[in-house]
């Protein structure tokens, strides 16, 4: 036989090889390695099959929850209230991505013996074409495993379900807990009623602004940080009893706080109250057919409640492109800085100090109106450092008066020291940093090059 046909003989062998490897192993291994996965698999439906959702555990009350109109759950029994979209998904989720670790009873016999007579908890899903129920029973030999049961076959298998989450699906871990539905970037407008007095707030483009009792720019990381507190207010505990609230808000007295919210055009309230009973807990209002709701009195105590903290805090707050000179006074020296046009570079130590001004912040307040015969007292009658900010025309544009270091902090930590500015009345404690590095003329003489 020539060569050429033993070489076509073979080709043909191992294409003939590879067309029954790709058209009938591989496809044979394919489904059988599907088939393996199936029988693994405790349930084969996903979320968007479900519509109803029946939790009956062992010796209480059933919990059945819903799907409404957006895709959104709602408990429905044993009331009727919004439900926690997170927790019931994760109900689904837990079954979903659990499998059969092996079938322990094929009869389905002596079902006591895996808690499922009773079981701990009878799970029903209203599908869209069709109903399935399953039991869940005491934990496994090892952790994280229970037994499990189909109604609808007698296995009895052990699987990978986490009893931590499928077993503890109270009715207040379902229902949603916060006590508004909002997105903290629609809310525009905000009203704080505090006993103590009343701050109005409101936002323009990304800003915040105090236009009660003062127009003045707030603090931002403040009002960020109030937003996601506004946007997270959760309820603890759930008052439910018409009669239970009947008998509480008729005891409530006045609103330690009313905080009124808009977002978006519409308008949202909650009133919070003291609690007679308990020095952890508040009593939270919104609307008469919502619940009483208990929120956790450091909750409460985080909202601000003074003006100081709402407000802005730069002691300076002045529009650095209109800056043209620095006078610097010190018990050493008065000089005067001239900061040189956008197109040369600053001498970058005075450039460094003016940003150290701008950004200066006020700590706490010291005093909020202070006449000239009380600056010796605070240590500003003979300041460590005055800075003044002059334009084109040498006008001043913003001051700022420090005193001398009052208490130095811990070790390589900034002490604090009394300061003035131009912005804010009154006086404040400040980090007392601002008094390190201060410049002089000699920085006029070498340039840095601005990077």
């Amino acid at each position: 036989m020539k060569p050429y046909v033993v070489t076509l003989t073979l080709g043909g062998l191992l294409v003939l090889g590879l067309i029954y490897l790709y058209a009938v192993e591989f496809p044979d291994a394919q489904r059988k390695a599907e088939e393996e996965q199936r029988t693994k698999q405790l349930v084969s439906f996903q979320s968007d099959d479900v519509r109803r959702i029946t939790l009956q555990y062992r010796d209480q009350d059933a919990i059945d929850v819903e799907k409404g109109p957006g895709g959104h759950w709602w408990l429905v029994k044993p009331l009727h209230y919004r439900a926690d979209h997170a927790e019931v998904e994760d109900i689904i989720r837990d079954l979903v991505i659990a499998n059969v670790t092996r079938v322990i009873n094929e009869s389905g016999s002596n079902l006591g013996d895996y808690g499922l007579a009773p079981p701990q908890l009878t799970l029903s899903f209203a599908l869209n074409d069709r109903d399935e129920q399953f039991l869940i029973g005491e934990r496994g030999p090892i952790s994280a495993q229970l037994y499990f049961k189909r109604t609808s076959g007698p296995q009895i298998y052990l699987t990978s379900l986490p009893d931590r989450d499928i077993l503890s699906k109270t009715q207040y871990i379902l229902r949603r807990k916060e006590l508004f539905e909002l997105d903290r970037e629609d809310i525009d407008r905000l009203t704080l009623e505090h006993q103590t007095g009343a701050f109005s707030l409101f936002k323009t483009e990304h800003t915040w602004f105090l236009d009660a009792p003062i127009e003045f720019l707030a603090d931002q990381s403040v009002i960020g940080a109030l937003l996601f507190q506004i946007e997270n207010l959760k309820a603890g505990k759930f008052i439910d009893d018409s009669e239970e609230q009947k008998n509480i808000r008729a005891q409530l007295g006045l609103p330690k706080l009313v905080m009124h919210i808009q977002a978006n055009d519409v308008p949202y309230a909650v009133q919070f109250f003291a609690s007679s009973d308990n020095a952890e807990w508040v009593y939270a209002t919104t609307t008469p057919d919502l619940p009483v709701f208990i929120v956790s009195r450091q909750t409460f105590q985080r909202i601000p409640n003074t003006l100081f903290t709402l407000r802005n805090k730069h002691l300076v707050v002045v529009d650095r492109s209109l800056v043209t000179d620095l006078v610097i006074t010190t018990p050493d020296q008065q000089v005067t800085l001239p900061l040189e046009s956008p197109e040369k570079p600053m001498p970058h130590p005075v450039r460094e100090f003016m940003n150290r001004v701008l950004t200066l912040q006020a700590e706490i307040l010291i005093k909020e109106n202070v006449a000239t015969d009380g600056l010796h007292v605070l240590g500003l009658d003979r300041p460590a450092l005055e800075v003044k900010l002059l334009g084109g025309d040498q006008r001043v544009l913003g001051s700022l008066v420090v005193s001398d270091i009052l208490s130095t902090g811990d070790s390589g930590q900034a002490g604090t020291a009394n300061a003035r500015g131009s912005t804010l009345p009154g006086a404040y404690g400040i980090r007392s940093s601002i008094l390190v590095n201060v410049p002089t003329e000699s920085d006029l003489i070498t340039q840095v090059t601005t990077p």
